[in-house]
């Protein structure tokens, strides 16, 4: 098929098959990612060992185990809690603060879980925010800042982001060195907080530098939050420390 080897035909059909069926949900998501699983042994093109291998890579389970650690967060609202916490700290007594919590808050949430999760998190108290201030000034920065800290935060840790471990498990294998979860911070965490710090001046101009905001009482942390805060930083510490 267009001058392909067998083998190059075969996984190109394959990845064909699972591209359309991710993108309608013909069939589950799960059931999809295991067709290479079945076909590649049959079509000669690797055997049961090597694609073994492959689902077992250490990437993804790193990822496993951030997917496990987002979805507890999500459900407990323990993210929740951390970007309460952020934004009381920045504080709420003008529009640039109110902007800049949310952008910290934003990306701190997405070094942990997805980017697009933490969005759909941040997206609905910044409109109750918007509601709330009545000012059309406000509208665009903060948005942006959820949308921005989002993306921002993705790029701080391996986990941030699925195209971070992608990449890591492509650069180790060309190049034969290894990328730990502290070499990334090392490089990532700076230019995230770089980024952050250009975002905040860009989104800020013009803003007034007073308002009245009152954040929502979350009231105490549940033992459910204090139990996932704490598996949390356990595996962030044994990550950047292993």
């Amino acid at each position: 098929m267009f001058g392909l080897s067998h083998p190059a035909a075969v996984t190109a059909a394959v990845t064909s098959l699972c591209g359309v069926w991710w993108c309608t949900e013909a069939v589950p998501i799960p059931v999809t990612s295991l067709v290479p699983f079945v076909v590649f042994p049959f079509a000669g093109v690797l055997d049961h060992r090597q694609l073994a291998e492959a689902y077992g890579d250490k990437f993804v389970l790193l990822f496993m185990a951030g997917f496990m650690i987002s979805r507890a967060a999500e459900h407990s609202q323990t993210h929740l809690r951390v970007s309460h916490g952020l934004m009381k700290l920045l504080g709420t007594s003008s529009q640039r603060r109110i902007v800049l919590g949310f952008l910290a808050a934003s990306a701190f949430s997405s070094m942990w879980i997805s980017n697009t999760a933490t969005a759909l998190i941040m997206l609905p108290v910044a409109i109750a925010v918007l509601h709330e201030q009545k000012d059309s000034r406000l509208h665009v920065p903060l948005l942006l800042a959820v949308a921005y800290g989002s993306s921002i935060g993705g790029i701080a840790t391996i986990i941030g982001t699925p195209p971070n471990g992608v990449f890591v498990s492509i650069y180790e294998q060309q190049s034969e060195r290894t990328v730990d979860f502290f070499s990334w911070l090392k490089i990532g965490v700076p230019v995230a907080a770089i980024m952050i710090v250009v975002a905040g001046v860009l989104l800020t101009r013009g803003l007034s530098r007073s308002c009245s905001m009152q954040l929502q009482d979350l009231g105490v942390w549940t033992t459910a939050q204090r139990r996932v805060l704490g598996v949390l930083s356990l595996t962030a510490f044994l990550w950047i420390t292993r």
